[in-house]
Order: structure tokens, then sequence, then C-alpha cells
């Protein structure tokens, strides 16, 4: 798990992912984990976001990686809008289709785990701002493993980190 690197803005997490995945071992299989923070949406940034996912996605492709993908992150209601809603919901479904048409890469939907019908972080999956708290992940992890074992169809050891 890479988390806390020194970032200068979203378009860095597609070079950090590159080094992250440069630095697997070969003859390895590792499935990548990659997703946006929800301070990475700004209600008019889609197109950057989809290019810097297209980029994981084709750095996991050239190394032969699997990977999965988390998609948007609700933020509390006081700061969701109209337009950072639709930018939510038109990542999350470019991303759905976009995994369709890739080998290998699959969705993992935090969205709809935790948010309410608004587009906003569900009140009793927040903390004083818009991260989940432990309900919140308690939530993604009753999800989380059961996506695993689809995609995967094995058994995935539950420890809650």
């Amino acid at each position: 798990l890479q988390h806390g690197r020194s970032l200068e803005g979203p378009d860095d997490m597609a070079r950090i992912f590159g080094e992250i995945c440069d630095s697997v071992p070969s003859g390895t299989n590792p499935v990548m984990f990659f997703k946006f923070c929800f301070a990475d949406f700004y209600g008019n940034n889609l197109a950057q976001l989809q290019g810097i996912a297209n980029q994981v996605i084709q750095t996991a492709q050239n190394q032969g990686l699997r990977l999965i993908i988390g998609n948007a992150l609700p933020v509390v209601a006081a700061e969701t809008t109209p337009e950072l809603v639709t930018e939510h919901r038109a990542y999350n479904a470019w991303l759905t289709t976009r995994a369709s048409e890739t080998s290998n890469v699959w969705i993992y939907d935090m969205y709809g785990v935790l948010s309410n019908s608004a587009g906003a972080l569900k009140p009793e999956y927040q903390t004083s701002d818009s991260h989940p708290n432990d309900a919140g992940y308690d939530a993604l992890d009753a999800t989380y493993f059961p996506f695993l074992d689809s995609v995967f169809s094995s058994s995935i050891g539950r420890a809650h980190v």
C-alpha cells in the first residue's frame, strides 16, 4: 500500500502509479488498486481525471498487472454541488464503460456504498469533514471482500486496515 506520497496535483498520480508498478517484482501477479481522493474532483475537471485514469490503465496493461479502480468518493452535503454530483456520476459511468472495454480492469463502486440519493456522503458515514468514519469503512469492507471474491473467485483474507 502506497499512501501519503507528496503530490503537486492529480497529474502526479499517474507518474507515482507508474513508479509503484515499476517496483513490482517480476514473476508476481499482483492486483493494483487506484482511486482518486474526494478532493481531486472540482466539478469541472472530468477530462483531466479521465486522462489520468487512462494513463493508469495503460500503465497496468503495459506491465501485465490486474487493476481495481475505486470510483468517485462523495463529499459531505455542505460541500456537494450539482456540478460535483454531475461530475462524479459522469466519471463513474465513463469508468465503468472504460473497464468493460479493457481486460484485467475492474471497478469497485465506492460511490454506490457511501453516497445517498442526492450524491452526498451519507450522514451516518461522516466525520467532521468528507472522510468516511469507521462505519463508512465498515460498509466498504462489507462490500469490498465479496467484490474481490466475485472478481477473483477465491477466498481473500479479511483484515480491516
